[in-house]
């Protein structure tokens, strides 16, 4: 089962024209508390955008800890748990559904899954652990979220942070840790031919075209720990930079729009 298959969202938010502008969203939190608060949030969360899990909140479990919809009975856990953090990679933010203060374990570590990821987390009713609270964002309705609020709290360059920090313990296990910012950004170069050759290839403009595609993501890969490299030969933290220069690029495409 694909991603799409499970929350639907190949389907427009009821009333929303689908189109590149219209923001995604999964909504997490205890399914088990508060049904008609519940009912209310996936409502208004698929009127007003896409909503990419759950599929719908008619769970017919309630008793269990783990609850389920009439198509997930005979799933294992782990396979719909995995959907639903697949769809929450994909969304621009997170709804948490906290009756009464209330997170429980699983919906702890969607949200941790969620900072991790540099994914907002917006809720009404803010979690009672102090935790908890800290990583979310209390707004006093959805209608409040908007791109500029996204950019607000977003953190899209968390996820290179891993990245980064491996690639060092790596470089230093290979021994290309004394490695020069120049010696680095020459080898990046040559990735750039490399990966400009393979696109050649793809857009048939090569005689020779054998697995292009998996040549251009093996080249696309290596751009990538080449950057992550001279980040760390640099001694920048590349997920703030990332971070910064979208908040920048967020903030020039506005006055460029009001202009």
């Amino acid at each position: 089962m694909t991603l799409l298959e499970y929350t639907g969202a190949s389907r427009s938010a009821p009333g929303l024209p689908r189109d590149s502008r219209q923001l995604s969203a999964v909504l997490c939190g205890s399914f088990r508390r508060s049904p008609a608060l519940l009912r209310k949030c996936f409502d208004e969360l698929g009127s007003r955008f896409l909503l990419l899990s759950p599929r719908s909140v008619d769970f017919v479990d309630l008793n269990e800890e783990f609850v389920r919809l009439p198509h997930e009975l005979t799933d294992p856990v782990h396979v719909i748990e995995a959907l639903h953090l697949s769809a929450l990679k994909s969304a621009d933010f997170i709804w948490l559904h906290a009756p009464d203060g209330y997170v429980g374990p699983s919906a702890a570590m969607e949200i941790g899954q969620a900072r991790a990821l540099g994914v907002p987390v917006f809720t009404i009713e803010p979690p009672s652990d102090p935790v908890m609270a800290s990583s979310v964002v209390v707004v006093a309705a959805m209608t409040e979220i908007c791109p500029a609020l996204l950019t607000k709290f977003g953190t899209p360059g968390l996820g290179l942070e891993r990245l980064q920090r491996y690639y060092k313990t790596v470089a230093e296990r290979r021994g290309w840790s004394n490695e020069s910012a120049r010696d680095t950004l020459l080898l990046l170069t040559e990735e750039l031919g490399e990966l400009a050759r393979s696109i050649r290839k793809l857009e048939g403009l090569s005689r020779h075209q054998p697995d292009a595609e998996t040549q251009i993501g093996q080249e696309l890969a290596d751009i990538q720990l080449y950057l992550v490299h001279l980040a760390n030969g640099l001694g920048l933290d590349l997920a703030r930079a990332v971070t910064d220069k979208d908040q920048v690029n967020a903030e020039r495409f506005d006055r460029t729009r009001v202009a």
